[in-house]
């Protein structure tokens, strides 16, 4: 089977669900969108060095440059105090920020480029 991406799977999720609300597809096939969109989302955040205690609070943003993932707020992943971590589209972890830690500088695992000024002739 070919690797899909994870923005396929969730195409294939809500492609099955609406199916599956229309009564044209089973609950098992449903289901197992469902199970590999999961899959995919812990490899992710295992990937992105997640704590192991948040992989059940998960939100997964995908970018065409990046893609985030933020875990452990409250009521939501994405909301109050939640954790933050970017992989770079070249699959390196670029920033990680830990739940109820404070932004900054200081989370960016690779520096920032700063883009010098242009000098006048």
């Amino acid at each position: 089977m070919a690797k899909r991406t994870f923005g396929e799977l969730l195409d294939k999720k809500r492609r099955a669900l609406i199916l599956y609300r229309q009564n044209r597809v089973s609950k098992t096939i449903y289901d197992k969108a469902v199970a590999d969109v999961e899959e995919a989302k812990s490899s992710i955040a295992t990937y992105a060095k997640v704590p192991t205690k948040y992989l059940d609070n998960l939100w997964i943003e995908v970018e065409p440059s990046s893609t985030h993932v933020y875990y452990g707020g409250k009521p939501r992943p994405y909301l109050g105090n939640h954790g933050h971590h970017v992989i770079s589209f070249d699959g390196r972890v670029t920033y990680m920020r830990r739940p109820g830690q404070k932004h900054g500088q200081k989370n960016h695992l690779i520096p920032l480029r700063r883009c010098k000024p242009k000098r006048r002739r």
